[in-house]
């Protein structure tokens, strides 16, 4: 049985989160012209260099730790994407018109305490200014529309991600095509690489993904010295994981 289990809790040095789309490449022997087509479906794909001494000088061990558990590469991880700047926007949405919302103290799904009669009420449990989106259209792409906001203010920036809490539906996110500010009146139109429908509008959120390692990392200790562990990971499409896999925390 595979078993998925989340990245240690950790604070990686350097990251990367990436998608992959593999295409196929030739050129006709007459007239040279090109021709491509997609070889295989998008993935994401992520890279995590992780210090041996961060959190409690425990960041090697948590490392060896999941090498055991992932049992050679059998088993498989979840990992999670902070938004694009996430260190800079922790700081500034809690500056006077920040715009990071999103809500809380629910499962995913449960919206009942945030819709009341298909009108979305506060409640307490909204983190941040209630933003409500609305399905547009903005320049040939997919967008979502927002009002109430502060003039000017910075809603999200170039591929962040948004994320819609629809009524009686599980959350779902897409990445913003563009930054984007709010006009004097206090709207905004965020383009997206894919439609998001009606609900609460999270900006600079998260998205989580199950991965494979590509090759268990080896580190080497030097003596007196930090040393890091450099993970590489290729994301498992949700059809490619056994319908027998269960995930497992066992970081508590």
């Amino acid at each position: 049985m595979t078993v998925i289990y989340p990245f240690p809790p950790l604070f990686a040095v350097s990251s990367e989160w990436t998608e992959v789309a593999p295409v196929r490449r030739s050129r006709s022997a007459f007239s040279g012209q090109r021709f491509v087509s997609s070889a295989g479906p998008a993935r994401r794909v992520a890279h995590v260099s992780i210090s041996a001494l961060s959190g409690a000088r425990d960041g090697a061990g948590y490392s060896e730790s999941l090498k055991r558990l992932l049992d050679g590469g059998i088993n498989l991880v979840r990992l999670t994407s902070p938004a694009v700047n996430w260190h800079l926007d922790a700081v500034a949405a809690k500056m006077p018109g920040g715009l990071v919302s999103h809500p809380s103290g629910f499962r995913a799904g449960d919206l009942t305490a945030i819709w009341r009669d298909n009108v979305a009420v506060a409640g307490g449990l909204v983190v941040g200014p209630m933003l409500i989106g609305v399905p547009a259209d903005h320049r040939g792409f997919p967008a979502i529309a927002l009002e109430g906001l502060t003039p000017r203010a910075l809603v999200c920036r170039a591929h962040d991600v948004v994320r819609s809490y629809p009524l009686d539906l599980a959350s779902a996110t897409a990445r913003a095509v563009r930054t984007v500010y709010a006009e004097a009146d206090g709207t905004a139109r965020i383009s997206l690489h894919s439609a998001l429908p009606k609900g609460v509008i999270s900006v600079t959120d998260q998205e989580s993904a199950v991965f494979e390692v590509l090759e268990m990392p080896r580190a080497v200790q030097p003596t007196g010295q930090n040393w890091f562990y450099d993970w590489s990971f290729r994301e498992v499409l949700a059809d490619e994981i056994h319908p027998d896999t269960v995930e497992v925390y066992p970081w508590h």
